[in-house]
């Protein structure tokens, strides 16, 4: 607990050094295209970086180009290299070589989520909210997002979160989300029609402060459905009956951000920056923790695992795994960011981007030059395995769960330290340190140094009354932004 901590202190203390657009530069969303893995687009706090080559190089096109300021859109590609992007006003689209985008017609709202139909290639789903109606609408594009239409009536007094599409089934549709009532559940609603109808059932442990999204369905089963909260702790919810029932694989002490599905849907990994990774079998829900070090967002294709990090705790801004998330190459780092030149100066990207590159590259260098190969391999290290700790169940309806609990520094060696299903167990390691240089991982003992860790939790309980309060405000009747919290790719 206290690792990840220190971390997020460090990255504090760093934040002065860059950043770009008066932002601190961060990367929250990956996503490629459905037939062309090597395409890879990239959300970052000051614009989009589009790869061509699977991440061995991203070019940067600013906002002003892209249409949108102060948000971070909901992204998807299409097959023919369309690109869309949910934002306030709507969907811009463009291509991942076009020098512009256009508003979409026909979806005026906050679009928060966007979803791509895999069975039809020029199809993909908008899920918009109006904030001051207090409703959600799904909308549908057959012509790869140059018009949509609504093809759900309003959800009244419902705010939602995010949509997705079965790959195995394009009827049926699954939305999250939360009433806009106060102290209501959070819903997971479920359509068998393409959304002409929902039904809707709620998911257990979700509020004002703990809000539903919805991380990937299964490829192969249409009512697998997995689920997270936006919360500390962090839950992750699976259900196998369409959201009638849920079980909780997995529990961590802190938020999980990064999620991502196989492309054949037996294995999961979960991720949270102050937790570490862990590999979930599909089927008997099994969890594992494979890293001691956690990342912010995951895409996995078949090209491999690929995940956004920090590089003061990571060591790189994008990272590709081939061992489900035990260890990563650096594919990007921030000084390794390039400026389009394939746009003509009469264009929105060759006139607006030009202009603001100067300023961000000069941001950017204050993370170091472009030197892929500074970085050790593997980047993340395995934790420590061991046998002893205590394990706290986690809650749960219709399956157990176990949360990845406390470890114990010093102990005798021995099996897994995560405990699934409500079993018990924890993280030790044995007298001598581990070999990965992780042995603060999970630890609840106070370091020698007490300051820093006073320092941590205090920063630490800080975000978190933050965090409620924007998620009690968002439950009432919350500001217009782009999409919140959508950390996990779209596979």
């Amino acid at each position: 607990m206290l690792c990840g901590l220190a971390a997020a202190l460090a990255g504090v203390a760093t934040a002065e050094t860059a950043a770009a657009n008066g932002v601190f530069p961060a990367a929250s969303q990956l996503v490629s295209a459905p037939s062309d893995p090597s395409q890879l687009l990239l959300r970052t706090t000051f614009g989009l970086l589009v790869s061509s080559d699977s991440g061995q190089s991203f070019a940067w096109t600013c906002e002003d180009a892209l249409g949108y300021a102060n948000t971070l859109p909901s992204l998807t590609l299409l097959r023919d290299g369309a690109v869309l992007l949910g934002v306030p006003d709507g969907v811009r689209v463009g291509t991942l070589a076009g020098c512009g985008f256009a508003l979409s017609a026909g979806a005026s709202t906050n679009i928060v989520d966007l979803s791509r139909v895999a069975s039809r290639p020029a199809s993909v789903l908008a899920l918009g909210v109006d904030y001051a109606l207090r409703a959600s609408w799904v909308y549908e594009s057959s012509d790869a997002g140059a018009s949509f239409t609504a093809i759900s009536e309003a959800i009244p007094e419902f705010i939602a979160t995010t949509i997705d599409v079965a790959a195995s089934d394009a009827d049926v549709i699954y939305v999250s989300g939360m009433p806009a009532k106060s102290g209501s559940q959070g819903l997971l609603l479920r359509s068998s029609d393409h959304g002409q109808t929902f039904t809707s059932n709620a998911v257990p442990d979700s509020d004002g402060a703990a809000w539903p999204y919805i991380g990937a369905i299964d490829p192969v089963d249409a009512n697998t459905v997995y689920v997270r909260l936006s919360a500390v702790p962090g839950h992750l919810k699976v259900t196998h009956d369409g959201g009638r029932n849920f079980q909780e694989p997995l529990l961590l002490d802190y938020e999980l951000l990064g999620f991502a599905l196989s492309p054949d849907g037996k294995t999961a990994i979960a991720s949270s920056p102050a937790s570490g990774t862990f590999r979930i079998d599909a089927q008997s829900l099994e969890v594992e923790q494979v890293a001691c070090q956690g990342v912010s967002c995951l895409l996995w294709n078949d090209a491999g695992l690929f995940a956004c990090g920090e590089p003061s705790r990571n060591g790189f801004v994008v990272g590709r795994s081939l061992d489900e998330g035990r260890s990563y190459e650096r594919l990007l780092d921030f000084g390794c960011i390039k400026e389009r030149t394939d746009c003509e100066a009469t264009t929105p990207v060759g006139s607006l981007c030009a202009a603001a590159w100067p300023a961000v590259a000069a941001q950017l260098e204050g993370f170091g030059a472009c030197d892929p190969q500074a970085a050790p391999s593997p980047i993340v290290a395995p934790c420590p395995t061991g046998d002893g700790g205590d394990a706290t169940a986690g809650s749960t309806t219709g399956g157990g769960a176990g949360r990845v609990g406390s470890s114990t520094l010093g102990g005798a060696a021995g099996a897994s330290g995560v405990a699934p299903h409500g079993a018990g167990g924890g993280n030790t390691s044995g007298g001598a340190p581990a070999a990965s240089g992780c042995a603060c991982q999970s630890s609840r003992r106070p370091p020698s140094n007490r300051w820093l860790a006073v320092a941590a939790l205090g920063v630490w309980l800080a975000q978190r009354a933050t965090r409620k309060r924007r998620a009690a405000r968002r439950a009432s009747l919350p500001s217009q932004t782009g999409t919140r919290d959508r950390a996990w790719a779209q596979t």
